[in-house]
């Protein structure tokens, strides 16, 4: 199964009468609560606890499985293997910067990194969610009026998505060299 149907269906069963694969996006913020004071539907109040956020913690859970998971070769190096890896950890991140997980999110972009020392798309896309992760962080330092904090967040994203760039035209250039002629 691919990462991106493993992030999908995480923790996920069709339901409802639809059978519905991919989660539904939950608007509601408060939910129903019985006479009785119990929570039928499992939720009270939308911000800690909600559909989405289930649904974003087992996609979560499940990329960080394949994170733990045995390696096939112990010890060895095995490309096709590290790319798996560096895929995850830039999913990983990609998804806790949607939650507001800067740091984690960077933390996240340094593991990947740890499996893509090459100039591969891998390390290309690391870099890339990498500078969304400092433009991310410019934009709430901005927002709580750290205004020179922003400006080097927000440096240090161009600096990344530059290098992303300057990657992936190495990529195109020796793909293109490989073919010939």
């Amino acid at each position: 199964m691919k990462i991106e149907t493993r992030a999908v269906h995480a923790g996920r069963t069709p339901e409802g009468g639809s059978r519905d694969v991919v989660p539904a996006i939950h608007l509601s913020t408060t939910f129903h609560k019985a006479d009785d004071g119990s929570l039928p539907g499992g939720y009270l109040y939308g911000r800690p606890n909600n559909p989405n956020r289930e649904s974003l913690e087992h996609a979560l859970a499940s990329l960080e499985k394949l994170t733990r998971a045995p390696r096939p070769h112990p010890g060895a190096k095995v490309p096709e293997i590290e790319e798996v890896l560096a895929d995850t950890y830039a999913r990983l991140a990609e998804l806790r910067l949607r939650g507001g997980g800067f740091d984690a999110a960077a933390h996240d972009v340094q593991e990947g990194l740890a499996h893509a020392s090459d100039a591969t798309y891998f390390r290309g896309h690391l870099f890339e969610v990498a500078g969304l992760v400092e433009e991310a962080r410019a934009g709430s330092l901005a927002d709580a009026g750290h205004a020179s904090d922003a400006d080097r967040a927000r440096e240090r994203a161009l600096a990344l998505l530059q290098e992303a760039v300057d990657i992936q035209n190495k990529v195109i250039a020796d793909s293109l060299a490989d073919a010939g002629p």
